[in-house]
């Protein structure tokens, strides 16, 4: 891949983590506070996402600094893959799968792609901050593979 190419998708992949991180923010940091002004977290929720975008900010900024890249793309792609699980463990296991005990999430009870699909579609911001982490997810695998064959 030449190098405009691979600038352009690292511009891409970067506003994507952006849109992704925006939203988490957007999402998680009124409910945090709420919760702080009642002194208690009912929802883990709201924590776990901040922590996603310091991670994201982390990751950002170790590209900037000039971390090794293969690194940065590793990193990136194994946090994108967080939200993603924790939607689907959300809303069609409850209970995070068991992960975080005494919480609950919803499911659904259907088939689990039409119950996705419904959920994506009735709620535009999780449409877009699923559609984004996924994109970035995609990219940055694409950005690992493409590192990892200029060291071969």
């Amino acid at each position: 891949m030449d190098e405009a190419a691979e600038t352009a998708l690292q511009l891409v992949t970067a506003q994507l983590v952006a849109v992704t991180g925006v939203i988490h923010l957007w999402d998680s940091v009124p409910r945090l506070a709420t919760y702080w002004e009642a002194g208690a977290t009912p929802d883990p929720l709201a924590p776990l996402s901040v922590l996603f975008v310091l991670g994201l900010v982390g990751g950002l900024l170790a590209f900037v600094l000039g971390a090794r890249r293969e690194l940065v793309y590793l990193y990136g792609a194994l946090l994108m893959v967080g939200p993603l699980v924790g939607y689907v463990a959300w809303h069609f296991v409850g209970d995070l799968g068991g992960l975080l005990p005494g919480t609950f999430g919803h499911t659904h009870g259907g088939p689990f792609l039409p119950g996705l699909v419904e959920h994506m579609v009735a709620d535009p911001v999780d449409f877009v901050s699923k559609v984004a982490e996924l994109g970035a997810l995609v990219c940055l695998s694409a950005l690992l593979v493409i590192e990892r064959g200029k060291t071969e």
